[in-house]
C-alpha cells in the first residue's frame, strides 16, 4: 500500500529536480513517511534494503538514462527527440544544471560502460530482434545496474567482516549476516516478506533491520541519553556479559538459544550446518534464502523454512519480553528507570535489565 500510495507519487516527477539539495530534501520526506508507516525509527538503510527501495538519487539517474534511451535509440523523429538531439549537440554552451548535463552525470553515477551520449554497448536483452518493447527491456537492465551500484555503495560504507571479529555497528551486523540477500535485484523485497506464514513478518523484519528494542545492540536511544557504544551493549539475560546482539540471542544465549533446536534440526537435514560460519548460520536463521539455482528447492524454502523462521523470530521476541518483565518486577524499578539506568551505566551495576515495550510501541524518538 505504501508503494502504491506514496512511492509512486514520489517518483512521478523525480527527474525534473535540478539540484542534489532538492533530491536530498525529497529523500528526507520519503524516508520519514516510510519510518512512520512501519514504526521504524532507527537508521533507514537496512529497512530500505529489505523492502527493495533504492535511494532517490539512483532512481533519478535511472529515469534520466531511460529518457535518454527513449529520445536516442533508433533515431526517433518525434519533436521532443529532435529538440533533445539539438540540445545535446550544443550542450557545451548550455547551463550546467540543464537536463543533458544531468543525464551525463547519471551515466557516470551508474557506470554505464559508455561515454554519453552513446548507448553502446546495449544488453542483449535490449538489442535482440525478439525484444518488442525496447524501452521496458532497457529499464529492466538499468534496474540491474542501479542494484549493483547501490550494493557496492553499501559494502564500501560497511565492508563485510571475514576474520570472525564482531561487527562494529548495526549496519555492519546487517551486512555480515545478510550479505547473500544483497545479491538479488534490490528493487524487489527480500523473499521472507513475500512468504505466507501463520506468524507475522513483523518480528523477523524488526530483528533483521536492526530495530528490535529487546535486543541490546538494537535498542533505540532514550530521550536525553547519549547513545551507548555498540560494543558496550551487553546481554541482560546472561551472567557472562556477552555482547547482546541478535547473533548471541539466536546462537549462545542461555535463555533463548535452546529455542533454536527444532529449526536447526531442520537445517541440518538440508545443509552442512556444523561446517558453516556464524554469519552463514545467522543468515539461514534470519530467513536468507540459500543460493540454489534449483527452483524446486526455492519452493520448498518458501513453503517449509520461511514460516518456521517467522515463528522462531516471534518466539524469541516474546520469550525475551517475558523474561525481562519478570526480572524488572524483581528489581522493583519502573520500565523508564530501567531504560535510563541501563543506557547511562551501560548495564554495569550487577546486570540491571532493560524493559522491552510491546512490539507495536513506538520508540522514544517518535514520541520526541
Amino acid at each position: 500500500m505504501w508503494r502504491s500510495c506514496v512511492l509512486t507519487h514520489a517518483l512521478e516527477n523525480l527527474w525534473y529536480l535540478r539540484t542534489k539539495g532538492q533530491v536530498q530534501q525529497w529523500q528526507a520526506v520519503l524516508s520519514l513517511s516510510l519510518k512512520r508507516t512501519f514504526g521504524h525509527f532507527e537508521q533507514p538503510l537496512p529497512m530500505s534494503l529489505d523492502l527493495g527501495i533504492p535511494p532517490l538519487a539512483l532512481q533519478q539517474a535511472k529515469q534520466q538514462c531511460q529518457m535518454h534511451f527513449r529520445y536516442t535509440y533508433g533515431a526517433p523523429s518525434i519533436m521532443p527527440a529532435r529538440l533533445y538531439a539539438l540540445r545535446v549537440a550544443n550542450m557545451m554552451v548550455s547551463p550546467k544544471d540543464s537536463m543533458e548535463h544531468h543525464i551525463q552525470l547519471a551515466y557516470a553515477d551508474l557506470d554505464m560502460g559508455a561515454l554519453y551520449p552513446s548507448l553502446a554497448p546495449l544488453p542483449l536483452s535490449v538489442s535482440s530482434d525478439a525484444t518488442k518493447h525496447k524501452e521496458k527491456a532497457y529499464g529492466r537492465a538499468l534496474k540491474t545496474r542501479v542494484s549493483e551500484v547501490w550494493r557496492q555503495t553499501v559494502l564500501r560504507g560497511s565492508p563485510r567482516v571475514t576474520d570472525g571479529s564482531p561487527p562494529q555497528g548495526r549496519m555492519s551486523a546487517f551486512v555480515n549476516s545478510l550479505y547473500d540477500d544483497l545479491a538479488r535485484n534490490l528493487f524487489t523485497p527480500t523473499p521472507y516478506l513475500c512468504s505466507l506464514s501463520a506468524d507475522s513478518a513483523y518480528y523477523l523484519f524488526r530483528i533483521r533491520t536492526q530495530d528490535q528494542n529487546i535486543i541490546p545492540t538494537q535498542e533505540p536511544r532514550p530521550n536525553g541519553v547519549l547513545q551507548t557504544q555498540y560494543g558496550d551493549q551487553r546481554c541482560p539475560l546472561c551472567p557472562g556479559r556477552h555482547l547482546g546482539s541478535e547473533a548471541h540471542l539466536y546462537l549462545s544465549c542461555t535463555v533463548t538459544s535452546p529455542l533454536d533446536h527444532p529449526l536447526i534440526s531442520e537445517f541440518r537435514v538440508r545443509f552442512p550446518w556444523d561446517g558453516f560460519t556464524q554469519q552463514q548460520q545467522m543468515a539461514l536463521l534470519l530467513g536468507t534464502m540459500s543460493q540454489d539455482p534449483i527452483a524446486q528447492r526455492h519452493k520448498q524454502w518458501f513453503r517449509t523454512i520461511l514460516p518456521q523462521c517467522h515463528a522462531h523470530a516471534a518466539l524469541i521476541t516474546l520469550t525475551v519480553q517475558k523474561e525481562l518483565q519478570r526480572l524488572a518486577v524483581q528489581t522493583g524499578m519502573s520500565a523508564g528507570q530501567l531504560r535510563v539506568t541501563a543506557s547511562v551505566s551501560q548495564v554495569a551495576s550487577g546486570g540491571v535489565l532493560i524493559q522491552a515495550p510491546s512490539p507495536m510501541t513506538m520508540s522514544s524518538e517518535d514520541e520526541e
